[in-house]
């Protein structure tokens, strides 16, 4: 009965000092989880590392980074589609935007003054890689086109009407 004590004392510590060791290693491995951190002492030869290994911390970033590059890759894609779209569907954004003058005007001027200037407009979407990198235009020459177009070319067309009648023809009674 004896022996079998001192196994089961023995036994007893063994156990407390196996846990003991567990509780110190744990300790020592979440303590950023603590709000009150006991200063430990500084031992030489010690390195100093982060709670996780350099691997997490690379890791996490490096996903960061790729997720925000892959954002980037979409919207790029997005972009340079509606580009393409834009250069392909020219024609049908210039009817859609002089639609009205289709309908009440002379219309006819506007699209040979389209064919004309349709090629230098392509060419300028194709050289542009970037079309907010385009030169704005500001307020106030939208302002005197747009007067210029509403009075001078009234003018210019009642004009072009007067000179497409024909000239009178002198009548043969009055010449003798």
């Amino acid at each position: 009965l004896a022996a079998d004590n001192i196994n089961r004392k023995a036994a007893e510590s063994a156990a407390q000092a196996a846990a003991a060791a567990l509780a110190a290693e744990s300790k020592h491995r979440w303590r950023f989880f603590r709000r009150h951190v006991e200063p430990e002492p500084i031992l030489e030869g010690a390195d100093e590392s982060p709670p996780f290994g350099f691997w997490v911390y690379f890791t996490v970033i490096a996903l960061y980074f790729l997720f925000c590059s892959g954002v980037l890759k979409f919207f790029w894609d997005y972009y340079t589609q509606s580009q393409k779209e834009l250069y392909l569907t020219v024609d049908s954004s210039f009817e859609e935007v002089y639609h009205e003058k289709f309908i009440h005007d002379e219309a006819e001027d506007l699209r040979y003054r389209w064919t004309v200037v349709r090629p230098k407009v392509l060419n300028i979407l194709q050289a542009t890689a970037f079309y907010p990198w385009l030169p704005s235009v500001a307020a106030w020459e939208h302002r005197r086109i747009n007067e210029a177009l509403q009075k001078d070319v009234f003018y210019l067309r009642q004009l072009a009407r007067q000179l497409r009648q024909p000239a009178p023809v002198p009548s043969a009674e009055g010449t003798h």
